[in-house]
Order: structure tokens, then sequence, then C-alpha cells
């Protein structure tokens, strides 16, 4: 059995250096040989791009909508140990919609 932990990384505030620290983080857990999963929420997409990772096909959005599994969003990166479930635009919207479900 391995350790698994969650760390969150979550200020209201804009410009405190969330995504930095996350991407920073990661990379350096990645590089201990630790496996990373960053979950990108936001629909700026910072995370997802700041690890190379392209538009996606699946995102957190559509796995927040019960459209894809959270398996079908992940997206391995470049780096090995470091995977990313990508954001997307549609994120912006997404508050409202679960919100009304």
């Amino acid at each position: 059995m391995t350790n698994q932990r969650v760390i969150a990384v979550a200020n209201q505030k804009g410009g405190v250096g969330k995504t930095t620290t996350v991407i920073n983080l990661g990379a350096g857990l990645a590089a201990l040989d630790q496996d990373v999963l960053l979950l990108d929420l936001d629909p700026q997409a910072n995370c997802t791009s700041g690890v190379g990772c392209a538009a996606p096909g699946v995102s957190s959005y559509d796995v927040l909508e019960g459209r894809a599994s959270l398996a079908e969003a992940v997206v391995h990166t470049q780096f090995p140990h470091l995977d990313v479930v990508p954001s997307s635009r549609d994120l912006v919207g997404a508050e409202v919609e679960l919100i009304r479900d």
C-alpha cells in the first residue's frame, strides 16, 4: 500500500502565487520520484499550460459535469511522475451550472 496525500493550494485572491506554487511543488515531488497529479480547476488554465499541455480533449470541467471520469481526463506530461487533469475556459460557467443542478 502506498502513502497518498492530497495537498490543496487555494486562495480567493488572485496573483498570490497559487499556480506557481502548485507547478513547482508538483515538479519537485515528481523529481523525487513521487507520483503527482495536478488538478487544474482555474478557467485560465495556467497550470495546464505551465506544465506544457495544450488545449485538452477532456478537462476538469467534463469531470465536474459527470461527462468523463477522472481517469479519462488525466494527461501525462513530458516530466516523469507528473500528470495533470487540464482545465478549460468552460469552467467559467461551471459554478452557475453546478448550482442550478
